[in-house]
């Protein structure tokens, strides 16, 4: 065989090997190379309202929340099930008679000027939400709690009374003190770095656009040089209302979009690929004021009101089905309940001497006055609340309830309709983070402004459990208080909306664990859109 068969050979023998090799990677690749998350990318977000502050301390509308959230992080935050995940914060330790936190800041952390951030600037947030001349919200969260710097990475808050919930209240971002630390209190909300912030997340603004009105139009957002975030940029875009974001995700200006109704007139944008949905820990319903109504003092009424209600009809035909029906004050759901015939119900009515009058609604003569089974329902000037009333006042209406709708816009509803409890029935919504929440909304000592017990609810073992629970969450059983409130009746719990996040299918990772709106954005680090096929060898 001469030379030139031989290199012939040696070439057909090197590409069959060749061939072999690469059937081989292919067949098992998974053992040789593996794909892996990198750097780069970005999206488009869409949010309703402009934010005025951008800040931890004074935060307030949605707006506000959510760019303080990509901005500023959290010292912690809480995974799907109610676990601490510590991100600024590197460790909390509680001690034995529950009143004293010490909270250990991790190292090498930085503001997004690369400055350091230390206890001071911790120390420093807490004092500014105390100070009753700023107005935080947080202020009551706050209140009667004192700090204590033990060095530089190292805090002690100390409670006047236990509270097992006060971890919850770690869930905010730090203000840089070299920044803020001359700023006036009365001057602290004028203060331009409200708009233009340091802060201490992952992100830090790169560029902001403006309307000709000199209003804020878009941010565009970029990765700190310390973040361990994998997107490189966000961009965020502000519309006035629902109809614009939705207008806007349509034409592709954005490609993320939260709070979209999943209503008729946005239905071409719910493919059933594009949306992230879950519940909300919101509860809706209607709450009974029986010191305004003497109606609603018999106890057969509201239960004739309750079990007028299809709350699954309600959902399917004002939410197209993205929401929850609920039977109790957390959003439960409690089949026990169905067992209670309406008929049974409205026997004991005309036993009580109600009939019918000729336009269906319930009727009763006493001491020659007749008495309308009538009733007002105050509503906020919300489309979807509007049109909940509406299903409510066409279902009661068909079992002889008369309801008369009586709107409100926000401002006027909590002024002059909620505080001075000046309603019959309210519809409305309340949140519920934690099980401790209930106290605020179900404890007799809330019944008058500014406590939220919007039903004037006061049930004394009801009241036992929710000062155990505040101390000891362990030691209670929610049950007794759920099956206590519903045996009560004071008030109707609908339905717990179904939050509704548009991504791009380009966004891979554990995308959302949601509690309140801006809550999307707590495990952010973990979200990326560019991928890398790596040798085994290669990775560590």
């Amino acid at each position: 065989m001469n030379n030139k068969k031989i290199k012939q050979l040696m070439s057909v023998f090197f590409v069959i090997s060749v061939i072999s090799l690469i059937c081989i990677i292919w067949k098992f690749q998974n053992k040789f190379i593996s794909v892996v998350k990198i750097e780069g990318g970005s999206f488009t977000e869409g949010i309703i309202g402009t934010p005025r502050f951008i800040n931890p301390v004074l935060a307030q509308s949605q707006s506000d929340k959510d760019m303080t959230k990509l901005l500023f992080g959290s010292l912690i935050e809480q995974d799907k099930s109610g676990h601490i995940i510590y991100k600024l914060a590197d460790s909390i330790d509680v001690s034995k008679d529950k009143k004293t936190y010490t909270l250990r800041l991790k190292d090498n952390l930085f503001f997004s000027d690369n400055t350091k951030i230390t206890i001071n600037d911790i120390i420093f947030t807490i004092e500014k939400i105390q100070d009753p001349l700023i107005k935080s919200p947080l202020f009551s969260k706050w209140e009667g709690i004192s700090l204590k710097k033990i060095d530089n990475n190292t805090v002690n808050f100390t409670l006047s009374q236990e509270y097992s919930d006060f971890q919850n209240n770690l869930l905010i971002g730090i203000l840089p003190k070299h920044l803020w630390k001359n700023v006036k209190s009365e001057e602290f909300i004028f203060n331009m770095l409200n708009t233009k912030p340091t802060g201490s997340g992952d992100y830090k603004i790169k560029k902001i656009n403006y309307k000709k009105s000199g209003i804020p139009d878009s941010y565009i957002l970029e990765k700190t040089k310390h973040s361990n975030s994998y997107i490189s940029q966000i961009k965020v875009y502000f519309y006035e209302n629902e109809n614009d974001l939705a207008n806007a995700f349509r034409k592709n200006e954005i490609n993320s979009a939260y709070g979209l109704s999943a209503n008729k007139q946005n239905k071409d944008l719910f493919d059933g690929d594009s949306e992230i949905t879950g519940k909300l820990p919101r509860i809706f319903g209607l709450f009974f004021n029986q010191n305004k109504q003497d109606l609603l003092k018999d106890k057969d009424i509201r239960e004739l009101i309750k079990l007028s209600i299809d709350k699954q009809d309600l959902i399917n035909k004002v939410f197209s089905g993205y929401a929850y029906p609920i039977d109790s004050p957390i959003g439960n759901l409690n089949e026990d309940s169905k067992n209670i015939k309406i008929d049974n119900i409205k026997s004991k009515l005309e036993k009580k001497g109600w009939s019918k009058n000729r336009d269906g609604t319930y009727e009763k003569i006493s001491k020659d006055k007749t008495y309308i089974l009538s009733i007002d329902m105050s509503v906020p000037n919300v489309n979807e609340l509007i049109d909940v009333a509406n299903f409510v006042k066409k279902s009661l209406k068909k079992n002889g309830i008369k309801i008369n709708i009586r709107i409100f816009d926000e401002a006027n509803l909590h002024q002059k309709v909620i505080r001075p409890r000046d309603y019959e029935i309210l519809l409305f919504g309340y949140m519920i983070e934690k099980d401790t929440d209930l106290y605020a909304f179900w404890h007799s000592s809330q019944k008058s402004d500014p406590g939220l017990n919007i039903s004037l609810y006061s049930n004394s073992k009801v009241d036992k459990e929710l000062e155990k629970l505040r101390k000891d969450k362990a030691s209670v059983n929610i049950n007794i208080i759920e099956k206590e409130i519903e045996k009560d009746i004071p008030a109707i719990f609908l339905y717990s909306p179904a939050y509704t996040y548009m991504l791009p299918k380009k966004i891979k990772g554990e995308k959302i664990s949601i509690i309140e709106k801006q809550d999307r954005f707590s495990n952010l680090e973990e979200w990326y859109i560019n991928t890398r096929h790596i040798w085994n060898v290669f990775i560590k």
